[in-house]
């Protein structure tokens, strides 16, 4: 496939009277004012369009368009209004545990911005309770992460954003990493489940945006955040799980395209997703920024746009 700089723009958060002002979140007027921006800048087209060109080898490196993770419901109230007086259809990408009450990233980073006076302050309190249990191996991690340019695709991070990122992935691993986020929720007094439904879309509201023409894909079933680490059959059964629920709701044979859950993944994840006859993929950065594959399809982070607005 010859060089095309061709991707997408990626959302996640959004605040508005309902929904809380956090991290990288961004309010109705800054999303339409960022639409208005990609269309002066681009050529923004509708996923739909989007899946046609780049199947027809039609795709131009101005062609650009959006596309959502993680299933949140501030994104059907504030966002998708938005798409639809646009007439703009768009890449939903969904991860499912949410469907069977399982606690994950998201309610983790809803504790931590609603618990704490602020998010550094719940920085200081993991990475006191991290070093306390961990004491060796924090310090050695410490020494590693100070010589790496540790998540340097995403400019947008802070430092205590990278450092707490990297204890998660390299020195606890998804195990200890969720037990000690719940030990955390514990001594919150901080009912993770209560939240569930006040964070994500429900099937029904999933349904609505399939059925007004966006794009309902695969985003794993739990939102590993490295999956590449996973064996091969751990790693099917994410996705097939995924695809399983998400077909319950929009029908048999009609996801195709998925987004790599932190941009992560491996030469199985692509066989497996191929396999799965996923069409079209997406990473979560513009490190690569061009198209290696259907499957690896690169992503700027609406942060990035967002702080070049501000400028």
């Amino acid at each position: 496939m010859k060089k095309n700089s061709s991707h997408s723009v990626m959302f996640h958060h959004f605040h508005s009277n309902k929904f809380i002002k956090s991290q990288g979140s961004i309010s109705k007027d800054e999303f339409e004012n960022l639409l208005n921006y990609l269309k002066d800048k681009f050529n923004l087209i509708g996923a739909n369009e989007y899946i046609y060109k780049i199947n027809k080898d039609k795709l131009r490196s101005n062609d650009i368009c959006v596309s959502f993770d993680d299933s949140l419901l501030c994104q059907y109230e504030v966002a998708f209004p938005v798409l639809k007086s646009l007439n703009l259809d768009a890449f939903f990408f969904i991860y499912t545990a949410s469907f069977e009450k399982q606690i994950g990233l998201e309610v983790f980073r809803y504790f931590r911005h609603n618990c704490f006076k602020s998010i550094d302050e719940f920085y200081k309190y993991f990475f006191d309770t991290v070093n306390q249990e961990y004491e060796l191996e924090y310090h050695i991690h410490e020494k590693k992460f100070k010589k790496m340019d540790y998540l340097s695709a995403f400019p947008f991070y802070t430092d205590n954003d990278k450092w707490y990122r990297y204890i998660r992935d390299h020195l606890l691993g998804e195990k200890k990493y969720f037990k000690l986020l719940r030990l955390l929720m514990k001594s919150k007094n901080f009912s993770p489940k209560k939240v569930l439904d006040i964070l994500f879309m429900n099937e029904s509201q999933i349904r609505d945006i399939w059925l007004s023409g966006s794009q309902i894909g695969l985003h794993s079933h739990t939102h590993p955040t490295k999956i590449s680490k996973y064996k091969y059959i751990q790693q099917f059964n994410e996705y097939k799980k995924n695809l399983f629920l998400i077909e319950n709701i929009i029908g048999e044979g009609n996801c195709m395209s998925m987004s790599h859950p932190s941009g992560d993944y491996n030469e199985d994840t692509l066989k497996i997703l191929s396999d799965l006859n996923i069409k079209i993929g997406f990473r979560s950065n513009l490190k690569v920024p061009f198209i290696n594959s259907n499957l690896e399809i690169p992503r700027e982070d609406h942060s990035n746009i967002m702080n070049k607005l501000k400028i």
